[in-house]
């Protein structure tokens, strides 16, 4: 998932703090470019779960 322009590096900001609060798995390309590291079997709840860890680290960034 692309977040940001690749200038402002939020992707990393972004994905650091998913991992570091939410213990997502993501990797990140060029600073903008989120990659979603998810279990091959993840139901709702666990897609539900990711949707909000993405949600507040956005959010957090974005203060």
């Amino acid at each position: 998932m692309q977040v940001g322009k690749p200038a402002e590096q939020l992707g990393a900001a972004v994905g650091d703090r998913m991992m570091r609060d939410h213990g997502v798995l993501v990797t990140v390309c060029g600073g903008h470019t989120i990659r979603l590291l998810l279990p091959y079997r993840a139901g709702a709840d666990e897609l539900r779960e990711v949707w909000r860890a993405i949600s507040r680290s956005l959010e957090s960034e974005a203060t």
